[in-house]
């Protein structure tokens, strides 16, 4: 989880893989890590999504991601 991502990157191309990944949680939480996602500050917002999601869920997130951005 420590690898850093611009604000504009994070969800470039990956909303689809991302929102496939929130599929099993309710609407608004979904729309408020999508949220936290789009605003990216980092650490910032990986604790906010730490608290929102769980370490778990958060986790395989930050795994999609870097994956994706290699």
């Amino acid at each position: 989880m420590g690898v850093a991502f611009r604000s504009r990157d994070v969800l470039k191309g990956r909303k689809k893989i991302i929102e496939k990944g929130l599929k099993d949680i309710n609407p608004n939480t979904k729309n408020a890590a999508l949220k936290i996602l789009k605003e990216w500050e980092g650490k910032t917002s990986t604790d906010r999504l730490v608290k929102l999601l769980g370490k778990e869920k958060t986790k395989k997130i930050m795994e999609t991601l870097n994956n994706e951005n290699q």
